[in-house]
């Protein structure tokens, strides 16, 4: 069984779940709108002078924001590097985990991430450890991947 994650007609994720012994069927389980979404580029960003506010994305969607941070992103993909399948936090690595100093971004935290280049990595959850600093790792799904994004300055937008 696979996690199949589609946006606009494209596959943007493939996440094996568990191996059945059974019969496989082709089934859509689930259409959703939110990876979709966390897809779409910054259209706005409208600051308080406390460093919090409200990001507007193309598509519309806004998302309030506690603060911004301007750190390097770096892509990581499970078995390479030793890198592991399971989280700090207990969860399975798949894109939108994000490996963090625990110092600097506390584990759980919500964000969005876009670099300063233009990529939109999109909605992203803190739930692995394993960088020191100002830094975050971007799951990906393939070593592929990771190496085409290679490392990178990015904004990390902390989500309310």
């Amino acid at each position: 069984i696979y996690e199949v994650v589609w946006s606009g007609g494209e596959e943007i994720s493939r996440q094996f779940v568990e191996e059945l012994e059974s019969t496989a069927v082709n089934e859509v389980v689930e259409y959703g709108t939110a990876v979709a979404s966390t897809r779409a580029g910054v259209a706005s960003v409208s600051k308080n002078t406390d460093g919090s506010g409200i990001l507007t994305l193309t598509d519309g969607t806004t998302l309030n924001f506690s603060g911004v941070k301007s750190m390097t992103a770096t892509a990581y993909t499970a078995g390479n590097g030793g890198a592991d399948y399971t989280t700090a936090t207990g969860t399975t690595v798949r894109v939108g985990t994000v490996a963090v100093d625990r110092k600097v971004i506390p584990l759980g935290t919500r964000m969005f991430i876009v670099t300063n280049d233009g990529i939109v990595y999109g909605m992203a959850v803190a739930e692995d450890t394993g960088v020191r600093g100002n830094k975050v790792d971007l799951y990906y799904d393939t070593y592929q991947q990771c190496i085409n994004f290679g490392r990178r300055s990015c904004t990390v937008y902390i989500l309310e």
